[in-house]
C-alpha cells in the first residue's frame, strides 16, 4: 500500500514538472522586446526646476523692490519718520511768535450799578462788533524749547536710522524666503528625477521578472522604494508650495497668482574670498550699523528731555502784544435816569477803524509749587534715559555676538561647499559603479537602493550648501550695516 501511494506522489510530481517546462518553454518561444536599462545618471550640474507653471517671471531684485514698497515694518518705520518730522517742525515752532486773532458781533441790554466812584445806574441797549489780534513771544522758558528741539532732531534721527535698519531686514528677509524657494525647486526637481528613475527600474524588474532573469523579491523592493520615493516628491512640492505662499504674503502679492521664479546663479566663484577678520569687522559693524546709531540717538534724545522736563523749575518770561478795536451803536443809554444818547452816530463797523488801542507788555510767571508735577515729569524722563542706555548696550553687544556667529556660519558655508562637492562626485561614482554591477548580477538590490538613496542625498546637500553660501554672503554684509537699500 505505501509502495502504491509512493507511485502515485511521483507520478503526480512528474507531470507537474513537464507541464512547468511547457509553459517556460513557451514563454521562451514569445517573442520578448528588448530591455533596456533605466537612464538613472544624475549628473552634479544644478539644472533649473521644470515643474513651475506658465505665469509672471519674478527675479530676487524684483522681490527685493517689491518687498521694500509693500512690507508692513518699512510702511511703519516710514510713518513713524513722518511724526517725527512733524515733531521737528512743531519745535522749530516754538521759537516764533503766536499770532491770535478773534472776532465779535454782540447786542447788549441792562442795567449796570457803578458804586466805585459817584453811585451811577446805567441803563443801556447797543449793539456792535469787536476785533482783537494779540501775539506772544517766549522770551525764556528755563531752555525748554531749545532741549525740546535737540531732543525733537535726535528722534528724528533715530527714525531716519530705524526706517534704514528696517528696510535692511526685509532685503535680507525677502532674500532668505526666495532663496528657499529656489532651494526647493531644485529640491522637487531631483525628486522628480529620482522617482521617474525608480518607476523606470520598476518596469524593466517588473519584464525582467516575467522571462525568469530577477526574481520576484527584487521587484517587490523596488515598488516599496517606488513608492516612497512619490512620497518625497509629493512631501517636496509641499514645501514648496508653502513657501511660495510665505514669499507672496511677505511681498503682499495675491497667492492665487502664479509666478516663476527666476534663480539666481548658484554657483559660487572658483576662487572665494577669504572670510573677513572678526576685530575689523566688528568695528566696522559698531561704526556702521544704523540700528545702533538709532539706539545712540534715542539716548540723546532722552537725555535732552531730561533738561527740558527740568525748565518747569524755572520762570517763564513772555512778550504780549495786542490790538483791540471795538465799534457800538447806542439804541438806549440812560445814566442816573438821564438820557445820554448822542444825536447822531457813526456806524459800528466805521468805528472799528477810530476806535482802536493797544496793549503791549512783559509777563513773569513762576510756578512756586506745582504738587510735585515737575518733580514726576523729571523722573520720568531720567528713567526713560537709563533705558535708552541699557538698549544701547544691549545692541551692542548683540552685533559683537551676531558678527562672530556669522563669521563662524560663513567658514561652515565655505567648506560645506567642497565637502558636498566630493560627497556628490563620490555618490555619482558609486551610484554608477553599483548600478553597472547590478546589471550584472554582481550587486544586490539592496546596495542599489542605497546608493541611490545616497546619491539623492548629496545632490539635495549640493543645493542646499550652494545657496546657504549665496545667504551667509548677504548675512555678512546685514550685520556689518552694508546692505544697500533704497532712498
Amino acid at each position: 500500500m505505501r509502495m502504491y501511494l509512493f507511485l502515485v506522489l511521483a507520478l503526480a510530481l512528474m507531470a507537474q514538472g513537464a507541464i512547468a517546462g511547457e509553459s517556460v518553454a513557451a514563454k521562451a518561444a514569445e517573442p520578448v522586446e528588448p530591455i533596456k536599462p533605466p537612464s538613472e545618471t544624475i549628473t552634479s550640474a544644478v539644472e533649473p526646476a521644470k515643474n513651475l507653471p506658465a505665469g509672471r517671471h519674478l527675479t530676487l531684485p524684483e522681490a527685493v523692490r517689491i518687498g521694500l514698497q509693500s512690507a508692513t515694518a518699512v510702511q511703519k518705520a516710514k510713518n513713524d519718520k513722518d511724526i517725527s518730522g512733524a515733531d521737528l517742525l512743531q519745535s522749530y515752532g516754538q521759537f516764533l511768535p503766536n499770532l491770535v486773532a478773534t472776532g465779535n458781533y454782540s447786542y447788549t441790554s441792562g442795567n449796570t450799578y457803578y458804586y466805585q466812584s459817584t453811585p451811577t445806574l446805567v441803563a443801556t441797549k447797543n449793539y456792535g462788533p469787536s476785533t482783537q489780534i494779540g501775539t506772544t513771544l517766549n522770551l525764556f522758558n528755563g531752555l525748554s524749547d531749545f532741549a525740546g528741539l535737540k531732543s525733537a532732531l535726535a528722534r528724528q534721527d533715530a527714525a531716519s536710522m530705524t526706517l534704514v535698519r528696517a528696510k535692511q531686514q526685509i532685503v535680507v528677509d525677502i532674500t532668505q524666503s526666495y532663496l528657499q524657494v529656489v532651494l526647493d525647486s531644485h529640491v522637487v526637481d531631483i525628486a522628480e528625477k529620482n522617482r521617474d528613475s525608480s518607476v523606470e527600474r520598476q518596469t524593466l524588474l517588473r519584464e525582467q521578472t516575467r522571462v525568469g532573469v530577477r526574481n520576484l523579491s527584487d521587484l517587490y523592493r523596488q515598488e516599496a522604494q517606488t513608492s516612497a520615493d512619490q512620497s518625497f516628491l509629493i512631501s517636496s512640492q509641499n514645501k514648496r508650495r508653502d513657501d511660495v505662499i510665505l514669499l507672496l504674503r511677505k511681498l503682499r502679492l495675491d497667492v492665487n497668482e502664479e509666478y516663476i521664479f527666476d534663480e539666481p546663479n548658484l554657483e559660487p566663484p572658483k576662487i572665494s574670498e577669504p572670510a573677513p577678520e572678526e576685530a575689523p569687522l566688528a568695528q566696522k559693524a559698531l561704526e556702521k550699523r544704523s540700528d545702533l546709531t538709532a539706539a545712540q540717538a534715542r539716548v540723546n534724545a532722552n537725555d535732552w528731555s531730561i533738561k527740558s522736563a527740568r525748565s518747569g523749575f524755572f520762570p517763564k518770561l513772555d512778550l504780549g502784544l495786542n490790538v483791540f478795536q471795538t465799534g457800538r451803536t447806542l439804541s438806549q443809554q440812560n445814566v442816573a435816569g438821564v438820557s445820554l444818547i448822542p444825536a447822531a452816530q457813526d456806524g459800528a463797523w466805521q468805528q472799528l477803524g477810530e476806535h482802536t488801542y493797544y496793549t503791549v507788555g512783559l509777563t513773569l510767571t513762576w510756578t512756586l509749587f506745582d504738587r510735585f508735577i515737575t518733580v514726576d515729569n523729571v523722573e520720568h524722563a531720567r528713567v526713560a534715559y537709563d533705558n535708552a542706555q541699557l538698549d544701547y548696550t544691549d545692541t551692542r553687544l548683540q552685533i559683537q555676538g551676531e558678527i562672530r556667529k556669522v563669521l563662524g556660519d560663513y567658514r561652515s558655508a565655505v567648506q560645506q561647499l567642497d565637502t558636498t562637492l566630493k560627497g556628490l562626485q563620490a555618490a555619482q561614482q558609486a551610484f554608477d559603479a553599483v548600478k553597472g554591477r547590478y546589471e550584472l548580477g554582481a550587486a544586490s538590490f539592496v546596495d542599489l537602493t542605497t546608493a541611490q538613496s545616497t546619491l539623492v542625498q548629496s545632490q539635495t546637500a549640493r543645493v542646499q550648501s550652494q545657496t546657504d553660501y549665496i545667504l551667509q554672503k548677504k548675512l555678512i554684509e546685514f550685520y556689518s550695516g552694508d546692505t544697500p537699500v533704497e532712498d
